[in-house]
């Protein structure tokens, strides 16, 4: 983690146009100091300089992002974990999301709630996913790095179920914000350790290609699972449209890398 990573060509070629800008703007101030000094010094000076000045960075293509896309995917999918993980995400994070608009629904159609418990069955499970990011460094220290990924990548899939047995009354509030903290809980544990995870297995020339393409997915992913689980609960019911959710959620955890963690490291 504590690692400094190789910035980008292109971020570095800006930083230098930047910088030169800068100095240039600055150069502005001096033709009158020079000109009240003589022009001797300083074209002797300029006279000395013996090493030639290295050509600015070059540009890459506009259409370089899409390859350098492309080769975060390749990465990704080339690595014995980080593809399980990839598609862990994909899953859980589009399953996840789908169950959102949907339990709005229930909650205040179906089951009579106001929007003030609306509320609070989303403000209070936050103090979940706080409380397990505290708690992320010392689970590790205490059972290991393996151990937190798949032990908490698999419990953080479990607390769908109970949603779908939630009353109008104030036992089926309770049953709601109880499973949302305890999901956040384990997905705030989670979290954390997967993304050191997998900042430790991606080498340093890809560590944006990765990130970009992975968030890229995450954001393609979500949008079509909340499609699908509209049409799913317009055709069916909105619990079984959740059920389907909370599967799909459980199944995701044979996703994760059951097999693949102990000789996964990148060539750094």
């Amino acid at each position: 983690m504590g690692r400094v990573h190789r910035q980008p060509d292109r971020q570095r070629a800006r930083r230098w146009r930047a910088a030169d800008g800068g100095d240039s703007a600055a150069a502005g101030l001096r033709p009158a100091g020079i000109a009240a000094g003589g022009h001797g010094g300083p074209r002797g000076r300029i006279r000395s300089i013996t090493t030639a000045e290295p050509d600015p960075p070059q540009e890459r293509p506009e259409r370089q992002w899409v390859t350098e896309i492309r080769s975060g995917w390749a990465y990704i999918f080339a690595h014995p974990a980080l593809h399980r993980l990839f598609w862990n995400a994909m899953v859980f994070g589009g399953s996840i999301m789908l169950t959102t608009p949907l339990l709005a629904l229930l909650m205040l159609r179906e089951l009579g709630f106001v929007p003030w418990q609306y509320g609070l069955s989303l403000g209070v499970p936050c103090l979940g996913g706080l409380i397990g990011s505290l708690c992320a460094p010392r689970l590790v220290t205490a059972i290991g790095e393996r151990a937190v990924l798949l032990g908490f990548g698999a419990l953080r899939t479990c607390w769908l179920v109970p949603l779908l047995v939630a009353g109008p009354n104030l036992l089926g509030l309770t049953i709601i914000i109880a499973t949302e903290t305890l999901l956040l809980f384990c997905a705030g544990i989670f979290n954390p350790v997967f993304t050191t995870f997998r900042m430790n297995n991606t080498a340093d020339d890809h560590m944006a290609r990765v990130g970009t393409a992975w968030s890229i997915s995450s954001k393609c992913a979500q949008p079509l699972f909340i499609a699908f689980g509209g049409v799913l609960a317009a055709a069916t019911s909105l619990r079984f449209a959740i059920g389907f959710a909370a599967v799909t959620v459980i199944v995701s955890s044979l996703l994760l890398p059951w097999s693949h963690l102990d000789h996964s490291r990148a060539d750094r």
